[in-house]
């Protein structure tokens, strides 16, 4: 039996894992991505969404008074973590708080991540750009020192992890601060541009700060992407509304396919 995923990319998380056990939380393993990665390559639309590292709520959760992972952390070969990551949505108890925020935008594009009581054809899958380790402390409270032992590894998992996954479309919602380093990894084929600018809210009160989203078209290998990003309040694109989450979908849908990144598309996926 083989994996999907090249088993050296899940041997370099196990090895990542080891590296920081000071800094993981206990009991718990490498999570390189979230989601059912067969379902995603028989996708019309490769989606994937991107975060900073995995919640220590995947592993370190109360329900009924007791803490409960929501992974199988007995998982120590390149086959059961896979299998494990795979089920997340499927079978097991999603951190749907989170995960939420962004399934609003995927299924008003004929998406989902794979929650079992949803049809849409189209299975994306959540990458975590810092590292695939779920840390004891928030990230925002890691000294340098140990951001440094995440960070390096972990851009390293994401960059080949985004080779093997070649998606269409990269969802991400984290601070621009962090940005720039992973920009560098990747070929640009032009500037940022603002996708959406709200001044206002839907009273027509105006913001602290504008809620923007933003684009840009990148190179993964051989393959085009676009690349958009949003920065998280609380949640994934926490600045949006329910609302204006939805109205982002169709935009996104018309920029992949007026770039030609994806040549061809199913009728039945909104437009």
């Amino acid at each position: 039996m083989t994996t999907r995923i090249s088993s050296s990319i899940y041997e370099n998380c196990f090895s990542h894992h080891g590296d920081v056990k000071d800094l993981a939380v206990k009991n718990s393993i490498p999570v390189p991505y979230f989601g059912d990665v067969t379902g995603y390559f028989n996708s019309p639309i490769r989606i994937i969404t991107v975060g900073l590292n995995p919640s220590d709520k995947e592993f370190e959760d109360k329900k009924k008074n007791e803490i409960f992972h929501r992974f199988d952390v007995t998982a120590n070969t390149p086959i059961s973590l896979e299998q494990t990551l795979c089920e997340y949505f499927r079978k097991g108890d999603p951190y749907r708080i989170w995960f939420n925020s962004f399934e609003t935008i995927l299924n008003a594009m004929g998406a989902t991540y794979g929650f079992p009581e949803k049809a849409e054809k189209t299975i994306a899958l959540h990458v975590d750009a810092g590292s695939p380790i779920a840390t004891e402390k928030k990230w925002s409270d890691l000294k340098a020192e140990e951001l440094e032992k995440l960070v390096a590894p972990g851009r390293a998992i994401f960059k080949r992890l985004l080779a093997e996954l070649r998606p269409h479309l990269v969802m991400a919602s984290i601070g621009w601060s962090h940005i720039g380093p992973l920009e560098a990894e990747f070929v640009s084929l032009g500037p940022w541009q603002e996708l959406v600018r709200y001044d206002c809210n839907e009273n027509g009160h105006k913001l602290r700060a504008p809620a923007i989203v933003q684009m840009k078209e990148i190179e993964i290998g051989a393959d085009k992407a676009l690349w958009i990003n949003g920065a998280a309040a609380r949640n994934p694109y926490g600045m949006l509304t329910k609302p204006r989450k939805k109205l982002l979908s169709p935009l996104l849908l018309k920029e992949i396919k007026s770039r030609g990144i994806v040549k061809t598309l199913d009728e039945s996926i909104p437009a």
